[in-house]
């Protein structure tokens, strides 16, 4: 088997904001409200070093899942 190298992943699994759910106290308002939008995650991770590895849109209970890798 072959080393991979140091690679680190990191998965977030949220939900976009959704209506009748009220805001978090002291997250920023371009969240939209309780859950973030996909793309607001993948944009600050992006930017923080990280690359998406894959998306799954189909997660249980209206949910996703981002997969990023940092190598």
């Amino acid at each position: 088997m072959g080393r991979r190298g140091n690679v680190g992943r990191l998965a977030i699994i949220d939900f976009a904001p959704r209506a009748g759910l009220e805001p978090v106290e002291g997250v920023p308002s371009n969240r939209g409200g309780h859950g973030i939008p996909q793309k607001i995650v993948i944009e600050e991770l992006s930017a923080a070093g990280l690359q998406v590895e894959k998306i799954v849109n189909d997660w249980p209970e209206d949910s996703y899942c981002v997969l990023f890798v940092k190598r």
